[in-house]
């Protein structure tokens, strides 16, 4: 899909991201410009929320997301390299190296279950989130747009899909704007980064994780 075939809210989103992706290369595209650029991005997108549950709210819609609701904290999470580079720096300035090393071991875990599956069957495993500490996401501030976006309407539906990930008839019933505008914001980042020379990859969160917490020099690629 080009941005010629996008909705007009689809555009505006985009546009939204490119912007931001693109004064983050005009201050130098340094790793500190791409992560504040990010946490923009990412906080507009909370902001967003924020307006589409008090409007759910308003129309009588209950959005069953809740702290300690961890049913979508077991399933394959993805990360761009971008959105990975405020990760890591949230989890290096407050985590200690015990816990930074139990999150490595936890996502090398994972990583070494999943990456010899199949993609299909990859996308239905359940694993728990490196990230998870007793029920909740222990860097939840700095978590990735793909968990920002995930808001459902339906407790039964998550818990159904959590027990039953190959029902092909019963999916989370999840609200749609919010998946539409997050993913917008970050292909118009991604976009703007790849037009200034920085190739947009895409990790298996526990696949990223282990890639740049162990590696000592943070940076796009």
């Amino acid at each position: 899909m080009t941005i010629k075939n996008f909705s007009e809210s689809d555009r505006i989103f985009h546009s939204d991201g490119h912007r931001t992706g693109q004064m983050a290369a005009d201050q130098g595209l340094r790793p500190e410009d791409i992560t504040d650029g990010i946490k923009t991005i990412q906080e507009s997108m909370d902001s967003l929320n924020e307006a589409i549950l008090q409007n759910a709210e308003t129309q009588g819609v209950r959005v069953a997301c809740k702290k300690g609701c961890d049913f979508c904290c077991y399933q394959p999470v993805f990360i761009n390299n971008f959105e990975i580079l405020r990760l890591i720096r949230h989890i290096r300035d407050n985590f200690t190296s015990v816990q930074i090393s139990g999150i490595v071991k936890k996502a090398a875990a994972k990583n070494l279950a999943v990456s010899r599956m199949p993609e299909s069957k990859m996308l239905l495993h359940k694993a728990a989130c490196p990230l998870l500490e007793n029920g909740a996401c222990s860097v939840y501030d700095a978590r990735p747009m793909a968990c920002r976006i995930y808001l459902s309407t339906s407790l039964d539906s998550c818990r159904h899909f959590f027990s039953h990930p190959g029902d092909k008839h019963k999916y989370p019933m999840l609200l749609e704007f919010p998946l539409r505008a997050g993913r917008m914001l970050n292909e118009g980042f991604g976009a703007a980064m790849r037009q200034n020379g920085q190739p947009l990859r895409e990790y298996r969160l526990e696949e990223g994780l282990l890639l740049f917490l162990q590696e000592p020099n943070l940076h796009p690629e």
